[in-house]
């Protein structure tokens, strides 16, 4: 037997989820010179050694998703000299070891989802290139300033929904001050000791969905590059946001900030103190919904000059000063849906000129002031393109599970009511073939009219998957147009929602659900037939 067919027998067994293949020899796979991605996700493999990937020079991306390894040995995949990316999640890992990746030189993104890891070993990590860090949905215990030691070029660190155990020192993150993207969200309980303090390059900041604990009020000095925060539904208060007795504004120092949510918190006293948002002369987007605020004193939004987008929907407001709004020459949009607002007074939109959306529905207006209304225009701009002037006019990405749907159901529709989409894309099936994978990915997405993603539990499951999805937010956050329809064909947990689909949906992105009511699908493909007629501009960019 040449090593060659020995190879595609060891590949066929580690392949086919009935065999229990328990490891991977040294050089299982060395007839595969030219292999670049290799995908063994949802086996049965227990171990590799520190020999299983020699002969793949050319790898650059690994995934072991939803195997059975507890351990790895060290240098695991240094043979794989050129190795940029791993995927070890689900697996039962319960102690990570930095030294699992000696020898990976050139490696950029590890990802390790959900695979019980409860500590970190102590360094040093000497994959020093590596970039993008996800250790999220584990039991992380503690991080200290040894826990990152290495890694000073990591770019993006995700240890959100590691429950309540997490403590992390005001130390933790100093090896890592590169850092510019950090996911602390969903930790059930996390207490700000000023561990952001100094991190200068810092400008996605996430620490949603916890209970947070703010032991001072200066946390963001010197935090001066931070574009995106957010704190939605972290039990804050209005109080835990400025200085008991100096008044000082927690978000002092954030001068580049851009976007801040806050919904979910219960700042039902806003009004009691309004220098909360001051310091932010920069801030396009803040996002207030469902804080049961009752209040706005006049100088709440004074400075926030730069301001586009101010989301005030379901809260308990009754009435607005008609100053509320002065100063905020660049809004554009308004949310003030879901109050119990009784009357607008006169002048209350006076200088809002550039104001394009202003959402008033389910209020309890009776009364709105002669003139109040007669300033504000609203039109939705689009853009003047259409869908004939695209090389493909519809992009439809779906994961291998979901082939019958778009067999049994869009294919169908599209015969049907939509004949004149002559030039559509279903899957991978159809991508130019000359062309790498994932430039024949971003070639449809850049020269189609529309990308219509499905969404499940599998797609979620799927790492190329997730990839095609953000390569398509960020198609869209660089031509700033509504481009993608996200098509939900099953309810999805909560708890499954990947934070980019949470975030799009967050946003008031398009989406549509599927059903299986009859009357339900004739809605829904009216939905689907409105949403394809243009390209709407965004007012604001999706923070991936």
């Amino acid at each position: 037997m040449d090593s060659l067919t020995r190879t595609l027998l060891i590949l066929i067994a580690i392949f086919l989820g009935g065999i229990v293949q328990k490891n991977i020899p040294g050089y299982a796979l060395r007839g595969f010179a030219k292999l670049q991605v290799l995908n063994l996700q949802g086996n049965r493999i227990y171990s590799i050694n520190k020999e299983s990937f020699c002969g793949l020079h050319s790898l650059v991306d690994l995934s072991l998703f939803q195997n059975r390894l507890t351990s790895l040995p060290r240098a695991a995949f240094a043979c794989a000299s050129n190795l940029r990316k791993i995927n070890l999640s689900r697996n039962k890992l319960a102690t990570l070891d930095p030294q699992w990746f000696d020898g990976s030189l050139f490696l950029r993104s590890l990802v390790i989802d959900q695979s019980t890891i409860g500590r970190i070993k102590v360094g040093p990590w000497k994959a020093t290139n590596l970039q993008t860090l996800v250790l999220s949905k584990n039991n992380i215990g503690f991080l200290n300033s040894n826990s990152f030691t290495g890694l000073a070029n990591l770019k993006t660190l995700d240890v959100s929904g590691n429950g309540d155990r997490l403590r992390m020192s005001e130390d933790a993150l100093t090896s890592v001050g590169s850092l510019e993207f950090l996911v602390m969200a969903d930790m059930e309980k996390f207490s700000m000791t000023g561990s952001f303090r100094n991190m200068q390059n810092l400008l996605h900041l996430d620490i949603s969905y916890s209970l947070l604990k703010i032991s001072s009020i200066d946390q963001f000095t010197n935090t001066s590059g931070l574009r995106v925060l957010n704190m939605t539904e972290s039990y804050l208060k209005a109080e835990d946001l400025v200085g008991k007795h100096t008044g000082t504004s927690l978000f002092s120092g954030l001068v580049s900030l851009q976007i801040l949510e806050l919904q979910k918190n219960d700042l039902n006293n806003l009004h009691d103190f309004p220098g909360i948002f001051t310091p932010l002369g920069s801030l396009v987007e803040l996002d207030l919904t469902s804080c049961r605020i009752q209040h706005v004193a006049s100088g709440t939004f004074a400075n926030l000059t730069t301001l586009q987008l101010l989301s005030l929907t379901n809260n308990d407001l009754t009435s607005i000063p008609k100053d509320a709004f002065q100063g905020l020459h660049h809004l554009r949009v308004l949310q003030l849906q879901y109050n119990s607002i009784a009357f607008i007074e006169q002048g209350l939109f006076m200088g809002t000129n550039e104001l394009e959306r202003l959402y008033l529905q389910n209020n309890h207006i009776l009364t709105i002031a002669t003139n109040t209304l007669a300033i504000v225009g609203y039109h939705e701009i689009t853009e003047d393109r259409t869908p004939e002037d695209y090389e493909y006019q519809l992009n439809l990405m779906f994961h291998d599970d979901e082939e019958w749907w778009v067999n049994d159901f869009m294919k169908p529709f599209l015969e049907q009511r939509m004949p004149h989409l002559e030039r559509v894309i279903f899957g991978d099936a159809d991508l130019h073939p000359g062309l790498f994978y994932l430039n024949a990915i971003y070639d449809v997405i850049e020269n189609g009219h529309k990308t219509i993603l499905l969404l499940s539990n599998q797609s979620f499951d799927d790492t190329w998957y997730m990839t095609k999805l953000r390569m398509a937010v960020e198609h869209m956050n660089d031509t700033k147009l509504e481009k993608v329809i996200l098509i939900f064909l099953e309810d999805i947990d909560d708890d499954h929602l990947p934070y980019l689909v949470r975030l799009l949906l967050s946003r008031n992105k398009p989406y549509l659900l599927w059903t299986e009511d009859e009357e339900g699908q004739e809605v829904f493909w009216a939905k689907v037939q409105k949403s394809m007629r243009s390209n709407r501009q965004m007012n604001n960019v999706i923070p991936i």
